[in-house]
């Protein structure tokens, strides 16, 4: 199966923001996110934005 956002110039970007929102929803079904602890959702919520400022930086250089 394409996937359509292959065919955008700046498929990566969305490709990684897709990936973020389908981890995201796997994150909150499966924890409970009220249940989860300050630390715990700091430490998910700084790697993510990690990633993304990776992703965007590797997209840069190319």
């Amino acid at each position: 199966m394409l996937l359509p956002w292959f065919d955008e110039p700046d498929g990566a970007p969305q490709l990684h923001d897709h990936i973020s929102l389908l981890m995201h929803g796997w994150w909150t079904q499966r924890f409970n996110w009220l249940e989860v602890s300050d630390e715990h959702k700091q430490t998910y919520t700084g790697a993510h934005q990690l990633a993304v400022i990776e992703n965007r930086l590797l997209c840069a250089s190319q």
